[in-house]
């Protein structure tokens, strides 16, 4: 199953660090966006295909083995027009580290880099800026039409019911591709919520937090997908789904946030041709999304 984490203020952890160790090899750095994966090498426009920024996914005119070579922990920094906006550390697929800021994992396939950010929320439920929202970032890869905004996601509505709980969402394309994403309604709830932990309602003053019981169906193979699942939503067009928590915590009167992620395909997309289908483009990766909410 695809690992989700939440991250819960106050609770004591040992952190690992990334320190900036590289030397930067200008004889590869160009302008628009690049990444330097240790003192190895540079990824630069010239291999990119194009970044959705809704997942922060970068996505390879070829298939890269580098992270087949390297199944250590290796650092990177990603640049815009010969600047660096930031830098963090690789995370090997079956690590346990626990590494907080910007990371890149093994779990997507070899024409992808997946760049993640690891939040730490403080008692109020804010996190600090993310680096990857760097809008150096945005007109680095504009320069060379590589910036594909992606999809959005929005809590409607959380409306508890005498037997359980009804999450409302929508999902938005502003992009100008059309893309395959995830119906709940196609998969039902059970295969949906393999590829997501769902929606979590905390209290985040009172270190309280309240889920759902949704037992998760794996497919079968676990690394196998279907077009079956998806729903086709084209370009500037929005969908809405809702979904029914018949087993869900009892959740008090008062002010909560709720938090949701909408969730993509990954590792289970081997093969690049196979992401293009016959009217759009299957979309990877995952959207969080927060709320916050009152419990009357």
């Amino acid at each position: 199953m695809k690992p989700v984490f939440f991250f819960i203020p106050f609770i004591m952890f040992l952190f690992i660090g990334c320190e900036k160790e590289n030397a930067v090899l200008t004889d590869q750095l160009t302008d628009g966006f690049c990444i330097q994966f240790n003192n190895d090498r540079i990824i630069n426009h010239q291999g990119i295909e194009y970044y959705d920024y809704s997942t922060h996914i970068v996505y390879l005119k070829v298939a890269d083995t580098i992270f087949n070579q390297h199944l250590q922990v290796m650092t990177f920094g990603v640049y815009a027009d010969f600047e660096e906006i930031y830098h963090g550390s690789t995370l090997p697929m079956f690590s346990c580290a626990l590494v907080t800021g910007p990371t890149i994992n093994y779990f997507y396939p070899d024409f992808v880099i997946s760049i993640d950010n690891v939040f730490v929320y403080d008692s109020t439920g804010q996190a600090p800026p993310d680096p990857r929202d760097d809008e150096r970032i945005v007109a680095a890869l504009a320069k060379y039409k590589q910036f594909h905004c992606g999809l959005k996601c929005t809590i409607d509505t959380v409306i508890p019911t005498s037997s359980g709980l009804t999450l409302k969402f929508t999902i938005a394309n502003d992009d100008s591709f059309n893309y395959y994403v995830l119906s709940p309604d196609k998969t039902g709830i059970a295969l949906f919520h393999y590829f997501t932990n769902g929606l979590r309602i905390s209290d985040d003053m009172n270190h309280q937090s309240y889920g759902h019981h949704i037992g998760t169906l794996q497919p079968d193979p676990y690394d196998s997908w279907n077009k079956e699942w998806f729903y086709l939503i084209r370009r500037n067009e929005k969908k809405s789904f809702t979904l029914f928590y018949d087993q869900f915590d009892v959740i008090p009167k008062g002010q909560y946030n709720a938090s949701f992620r909408f969730p993509g395909l990954s590792y289970q997309v081997k093969n690049k041709k196979d992401l293009n289908g016959e009217d759009g483009r299957i979309w990877l990766g995952d959207i969080d999304v927060k709320k916050k909410i009152t419990i009357n």
